[in-house]
């Protein structure tokens, strides 16, 4: 079990109405604020069955390279969500720290020798990922739905959008991989 308690972290900032890069999305949290104690601790029961339920396709490959590689393609067969803004060459996601389980972090390899200044080094000059395919499950859960313009500027005015199910996929890796202590913070280019 990592020491990164999902659910107690997101029912704190449900119970405050915040939300984040590890919080449930919008609705669910508003849906929260609204609920009775009933339809809470059934709010509770759906996302404990849905870790449980992610859990169990995890747990079917041995903790390790497999199970980071199951875990990524559950993520991305959620798709991107709608309204999002995202495309090739937006890169404002890519300043923010990211840490990347060591299972994942083996396969992302060298990064490129040039890139952005301030960005994730494996970010290109052109400000494309060079690790796209293989990047880390935490980079997986950020879109925006505000103009891609507005990404290269005031961070206030960036729309984020945060996906439940992919947060839910990696909260059932999370326990039920040992390997998932160990991180990595991804560097960050400095010149």
């Amino acid at each position: 079990m990592s020491s990164y308690d999902f659910k107690e972290t997101v029912k704190a900032r449900m119970e405050k109405g915040l939300t984040g890069t590890l919080a449930l999305s919008t609705w669910l949290t508003s849906a929260f604020l609204r609920a009775s104690e009933k339809e809470k601790l059934e709010l509770w029961a759906m996302i404990d069955a849905a870790i449980a339920y992610y859990g169990s396709i995890l747990k079917t490959v041995p903790d390790g390279p497999e199970r980071v590689a199951i875990m990524h393609s559950l993520m991305e067969a959620q798709g991107a969500p709608d309204g999002h803004r995202c495309q090739k060459g937006c890169h404002f996601c890519c300043k923010m720290e990211v840490t990347a389980f060591d299972e994942e972090w083996k396969r992302l390899g060298e990064p490129p020798r040039e890139g952005k200044s301030g960005y994730c080094a494996f970010l290109t000059t052109t400000g494309v990922c060079s690790v796209y395919d293989k990047r880390p499950a935490m980079c997986r859960l950020h879109f925006v739905a505000s103009e891609p313009g507005l990404c290269a500027g005031d961070e206030e005015e960036t729309q984020r959008i945060v996906q439940m199910l992919p947060e839910l996929i990696l909260a059932a890796y999370l326990e039920v991989s040992p390997s998932a202590e160990a991180t990595t913070t991804l560097p960050k280019r400095t010149t």
